[in-house]
């Protein structure tokens, strides 16, 4: 269910980013 490596773990990255 991940087509997009980058939105695949976007919660990941908001977590990193907040």
């Amino acid at each position: 269910a991940c087509r997009e490596r980058w939105r695949c773990h976007e919660a990941l990255y908001i977590a990193l980013v907040a």
